[in-house]
């Protein structure tokens, strides 16, 4: 298609790249990638536009991600999950975010310890699915995929070992009935 005129993000991201974008109910776009600052606006590798390509500045997450963020999820509720190659947030220890609607911090929600998050879904019942190149979430030997309840605690009752040795992450979907869909280059899967 061609250029839309009526949207403009200026110099965009700054010495480094996006990849994930992930747009709201009411227009406004997510993005994501490893970048800290946005057309001269500070940003920790995640802003907000607004439907014309504008930065949200009401959209305010601090020193944001300390590294890169891959996927996000804009959940039922408006909040948002992101998840990615990063340790930190805000200068405190998680790597598994879920974000109120004006981007600060929901400290609701329980601290999920896991790196290399690939890709986050929402199921019907709200609780929250990643997928990526990990084998531990807070200490225990999870590997690549992982259920969470609807406040991040780990689901028991979903445990599916995913098995692979090249560095291709698990990404994660669900078809219309709710179900998780793998994809990814593994060896083995174990329900």
């Amino acid at each position: 298609g061609a250029d839309d005129p009526e949207f403009y993000s200026g110099t965009g991201a700054s010495q480094s790249h996006i990849t994930k974008i992930a747009v709201q109910d009411d227009g406004k776009i997510l993005v994501g990638g490893y970048f800290t600052e946005f057309n001269d606006f500070s940003s920790g590798s995640i802003v907000r536009l607004n439907p014309g390509g504008t930065v949200d500045t009401t959209f305010v997450v601090g020193q944001g991600a300390g590294g890169q963020i891959y996927d996000i999820l804009v959940r039922k509720d408006n909040n948002i999950v992101i998840g990615g190659q990063f340790q930190t947030y805000n200068g405190e220890y998680v790597s598994l975010v879920q974000l109120n609607p004006d981007g600060s911090l929901n400290k609701n929600m329980a601290t999920v310890s896991v790196n290399n998050i690939t890709s986050i879904l929402e199921t019907p019942d709200s609780q929250v699915v990643i997928g990526g190149e990990f084998m531990r979430v807070n200490g225990h030997s999870i590997y690549h995929i992982c259920r969470f309840s609807s406040d991040h605690v780990i689901d028991p009752t979903f445990l599916p070992q995913v098995s692979y040795s090249n560095p291709n992450p698990v990404r994660v979907a669900a078809n219309r009935n709710g179900s998780v869909v793998l994809s990814g280059a593994y060896e083995s899967l174990g329900l």
